[in-house]
């Protein structure tokens, strides 16, 4: 299964990865903004195959990971959030920096694998390094 990407903004408008001529809109101009869904959808049918609700301050964040092993490739997608919070130690009265995600790995075969975290020791979890249009205040 191919997929492609969906971005729904606030007044219900689409923002489609793949156009009607075969072009493609690029990630980095999604409206972050107005955003209030991300889609993965399946190319062949447009059904939906994973949704993420992004919430005030949740920053979305997608990524296609190919695999390649001799003849054989597999593309799978990393879509979900990632949130940075603060919060005061009670033991040094410091304020720290903390950040939480949500994570779905999606494979072709419909697949779903989901994780609250990134680990930098997993093929398919390790993080992301954020494009600009990633990151805090964006």
């Amino acid at each position: 299964m191919e997929l492609c990407w969906t971005a729904i903004y606030k007044d219900g408008t689409e923002y489609n990865q793949l156009n009607a001529d075969k072009s493609e809109n690029r990630y980095e101009n999604i409206d972050r903004s107005q955003l209030n869904v991300f889609q993965l959808r399946d190319v062949a049918t447009g059904a939906v195959v994973v949704q993420v609700l992004i919430q005030e301050r949740q920053r979305l964040i997608w990524r296609r990971r190919i695999f390649k092993k001799g003849n054989h490739q597999l593309t799978v997608h990393l879509v979900g959030w990632q949130k940075t919070f603060y919060i005061l130690n009670s033991k040094t009265k410091q304020i720290e920096k903390r950040n939480m995600q949500a994570i779905f790995c999606v494979f072709p075969t419909g697949q779903i694998i989901v994780a609250d975290r990134w680990n930098e020791s997993d093929q398919l979890f390790h993080s992301v390094a954020l494009r600009q249009c990633e990151t805090e205040g964006k």
